[in-house]
């Protein structure tokens, strides 16, 4: 049986609705600044300190995980030569 492996942007896409529709009203304010790894088949999620300990740890829990990070609050979860942005508040223009 092929396994059919999802393209980059489907995962970010599928981990962002997974974050926007069930982790934000959870996560944010209070962990803001720290990294959220989803698996964007179950949404099944871990939030932690660190983008690679946080994966891992979801990992440990479901080995066959599609994992998205993303830093809880902010845009982006890092960036090269510039400063990061907190995100909106949904709703707000």
């Amino acid at each position: 049986m092929a396994v059919v492996v999802p393209s980059a942007d489907d995962v970010v896409a599928k981990g962002e609705a997974i974050y926007e529709r069930t982790i934000r009203s959870i996560a944010e304010p209070d962990r803001t600044g720290e990294f959220v790894a989803i698996d964007t088949v179950s949404g099944e999620y871990e939030i932690g300190p660190d983008h690679y300990s946080t994966a891992e740890a979801l990992k440990r829990r479901l080995p066959n995980a599609i994992i998205c990070t993303l830093k809880v609050g902010f845009q982006a979860t890092g960036v090269i030569g510039g400063r990061l942005r907190r995100k909106k508040a949904s709703g707000t223009s």
